[in-house]
């Protein structure tokens, strides 16, 4: 049995069957934000930055610049959904 399993596209449902097994999960590509949450996923590791991280980058620049007019387009399901949510903007 393997002591860890790296996928380069990590999935919801394959991290809660190698959870109940006590297999950690390593996430090469997966950035979804809701995998953070060590209480429903305690097994599983990324490699790459929560998109916590990519929404702070994009805030700063807009602030940067001063920009005050954005649009933004998300596409549904958790992964373009999650981004669209940010909690006191300094400039909403």
């Amino acid at each position: 049995m393997p002591s860890v399993i790296i996928i380069p596209l990590a999935t919801f449902f394959l991290n809660k069957v190698l959870n109940v097994f006590q297999i950690p999960m390593v996430g090469a590509t997966i950035t979804s934000e809701i995998l953070s949450d060590k209480s429903k996923y305690d097994y599983f590791l990324r490699i790459v930055p929560s998109d916590f991280y990519q929404g702070r980058a994009i805030i700063d620049i807009l602030l940067h610049f001063n920009w005050t007019y954005i649009s933004a387009i998300n596409s549904p399901g958790s992964y373009g959904e999650s981004g669209k949510y940010y909690p006191n903007l300094p400039f909403m």
